[in-house]
């Protein structure tokens, strides 16, 4: 999936992921050192109703995790990778990206994709089909699935 179909379904606005090239010539008495050349990436991003572009540099942190989440999945999309791992990515987002995030990954998950995440919000693991829970005992630590609700009552421990 690229990176511009992922942040419209997510945003329904437009996001671009600029990839850039420069070469210049330098006046210099050595011929060697007078080539300059640089690669980068910048994101372009609409979060606003106004279409206001908003370069990487702008973001907020909440933003930010979302359009790497998606640059992330974006550049994988071209790899035979099917199983993903995330690990509380969305411990600082607010409510609202992690509503985005949960509805990104429910739609990866949908296109044949697994998805292991774990996360201690509810609004991230509303979208999941399964559940596991985690216990210590005295002999280590136990998994194991258990029900939606029974996944909500461990978030309030």
């Amino acid at each position: 999936m690229q990176f511009f179909f992922m942040f419209e379904v997510l945003f329904n606005k437009k996001g671009r992921l600029v990839f850039f090239y420069s070469f210049s010539k330098n006046k210099s008495m050595d011929e060697n050192k007078s080539k300059k050349k640089s690669f980068g990436m910048n994101i372009i991003a609409h979060f606003d109703k106004k279409y206001n572009n908003t370069f990487l540099e702008q973001m907020s942190n909440g933003q930010l995790t979302i359009v790497s989440l998606i640059v992330f999945l974006s550049v994988n999309k071209i790899s035979t990778v099917s199983t993903y791992i995330f690990d509380e990515f969305d411990a600082n987002l607010d409510t609202y990206f992690k509503k985005k995030a949960s509805f990104l990954l429910k739609k990866i998950s949908s296109m044949g994709y697994q998805i292991i995440l774990v996360s201690f919000s509810s609004e991230t693991i509303l979208g999941a089909d399964k559940w596991l829970g985690t216990w210590f005992s005295g002999k280590g630590t136990k998994i194991k699935f258990i029900e939606k609700k029974k996944a909500f009552e461990f978030l309030t421990y």
